[in-house]
């Protein structure tokens, strides 16, 4: 199970295209009880019904350095405690990296076999700012470096942008020697209120598949490149192992392994998916079984599984198995409960085509009944 925890709504940023905005002027923030009170919900679940759950806590915000090293040192003193070596279970925090300090990098240090750090970084472009619209790539990049000089892994979370699009060879030439991730994302809008937040900055759908297509393209040649583009990794995962789960896009039931859990406690289908009509509960207050079972998360779950049926004729469909469920529904007009293709459909199309067939040419494929070539292990 995935838990992508919104440790607290403040952000010391105030980026152009944030979906959060609306909630991070709040600094309501997830305190140290609460958050053991939730572990241990969860802990005692999973010990009673399924021991072999691998629990994956994401800590995300607003900005969760903003609690301070202390508070994950903590966090994790009390995981080993409760969860020790009776449950898998791993760390994740996503940071703009702006509030790096020693500390923190020694908790990177300390407990890397069981946390790991998603940078939140554009690389190009004045998307990126601080509460005086400042600037912050020179910030960020100094360190990302500090990181790099300390041998801590290096994953950045990329939105591109017109601001940043045309630097996309620029950003992978950076980062092709190195021993880094990236994921390339696309501009997300926050549902009902604001569609999309300055819609000029977000790139078109079209522009969009093209440019993740092309530098997946460019990828896939580079034999030389230490770089792990988790974009294309995915796919190619997915394609090695069509059974392959926590995948997010391309995950058959996502909605049924994520959950979002606010600085409150309220809890949500994912981090991209804050609508009052579809709470589950109260992590801090609702036993968990009521939690799994709430009449929104079984709507979702069946509204998601009829949604795929609209791919039965695709040959990717046991691949990709729709895509992104949340960008379908708000793709669409609230007037009933659909889960059908993300938007994004033709892009997924295209990158699985791409590199099925890189994978083929390498000697990883034989031809399969359906005209698609199975790419098999």
């Amino acid at each position: 199970m995935n838990y992508i925890i919104k440790t607290i709504q403040g952000c010391n940023l105030s980026c152009i295209y944030c979906y959060e905005q609306s909630h991070n002027r709040l600094n309501l923030a997830l305190g140290l009880d609460d958050a053991t009170r939730f572990i241990q919900k969860v802990a005692d679940y999973y010990l009673r019904n399924n021991p072999q759950e691998i629990l994956a806590f994401h800590w995300h915000g607003g900005e969760p350095m903003l609690m301070g090293a202390d508070f994950f040192e903590q966090i994790i003193r009390f995981q080993t405690g409760v969860l020790g070596t009776r449950l898998r279970w791993y760390n994740t925090m996503q940071s703009n990296l702006t509030l790096l300090d020693d500390a923190f990098i020694e908790l990177l240090e300390r407990y890397g076999s069981c946390l790991t750090l998603g940078i939140s970084f554009d690389f190009f472009g004045d998307d990126r700012v601080d509460g005086s619209n400042k600037n912050v790539n020179a910030r960020v990049w100094k360190n990302v470096r500090r990181l790099q000089s300390a041998g801590i892994h290096t994953s950045f979370l990329t939105t591109l942008t017109r601001g940043n699009v045309e630097h996309l060879d620029e950003i992978y030439d950076l980062l092709r020697s190195q021993d880094a991730s990236i994921q390339f994302n696309q501009v997300f809008g926050a549902p009902k209120k604001r569609p999309f937040n300055r819609p000029s900055v977000r790139l078109r759908n079209t522009q969009f598949s093209a440019a993740l297509q092309r530098i997946t393209r460019r990828w896939l040649d580079d034999g030389g490149a230490r770089l792990r583009l988790i974009n294309a990794d995915r796919v190619m995962r997915k394609l090695l192992d069509p059974m392959s789960t926590r995948m997010c896009w391309y995950e058959k039931t996502c909605l049924e392994c994520h959950m979002a859990i606010c600085a409150d406690g309220a809890v949500f289908p994912c981090d991209s998916f804050y609508v009052k009509d579809f709470s589950y509960g109260n992590i801090l207050h609702d036993p968990y079984e009521r939690i799994l079972s709430s009449k929104p998360r079984k709507a979702l779950l069946a509204a998601q599984k009829k949604g795929q049926l609209e791919c039965r004729g695709c040959e990717f469909a046991d691949y990709c198995n729709g895509g992104c469920p949340t960008r379908s529904i708000f793709s669409m007009p609230r007037t009933e409960l659909h889960l059908g293709k993300d938007p994004l459909c033709a892009m997924h199309r295209g990158l699985f085509e791409m590199i099925g067939q890189h994978l083929i040419r390498a000697g990883r494929g034989k031809p399969a009944r359906a005209g698609w070539r199975q790419v098999e292990r």
